[in-house]
């Protein structure tokens, strides 16, 4: 039988940021260990992760922000939802830094990622609306990507 602390939302995300980074044989292990992406030594041990990140509000995951190509550490971490997350992907910030005059040269993934980002901003999710706003980009609300 499975300890309770396993059963934790918190240990479940230490344990698959341990597996992203550790395990090579892990699925998603390429984009994160290897990547070079790591973790603090003192989040090998749970309790202390446990302890700085605090607890994990239901529908939130672990994210890496603001340097989504930093390590897994106390002031890169943060609890963040689905839609945090989406907005942090590469593909989206690759898509919004480029000028809005070659939104044609996007690539599939920035075009499908900017489309998905539209459509939660059309919905009127906030953090979408900041995320066009911080880049200067609610026009793009108005375009046909």
């Amino acid at each position: 039988m499975a300890s309770r602390r396993n059963q934790e939302p918190e240990h479940q995300s230490w344990r698959t940021r341990k597996q992203r980074c550790d395990n090579p044989n892990f699925h998603a292990f390429a984009r994160y260990g290897g990547r070079g992406i790591t973790y603090t030594p003192r989040w090998a041990d749970y309790l202390v992760f446990k302890e700085e990140m605090g607890p994990r509000p239901a529908g939130t995951s672990l994210d890496r922000y603001p340097n989504r190509d930093g390590n897994y550490e106390l002031g890169n971490c943060r609890w963040a939802t689905r839609t945090e997350q989406s907005i942090n992907r590469d593909c989206v910030q690759a898509a919004l830094s480029r000028p809005r005059s070659i939104t044609a040269d996007l690539t599939r993934e920035e075009r499908a990622a900017l489309r998905r980002l539209l459509r939660k901003a059309r919905r009127g999710d906030v953090q979408a609306l900041q995320l066009l706003e911080e880049h200067n980009a609610t026009s793009l609300l108005e375009e046909e990507i």
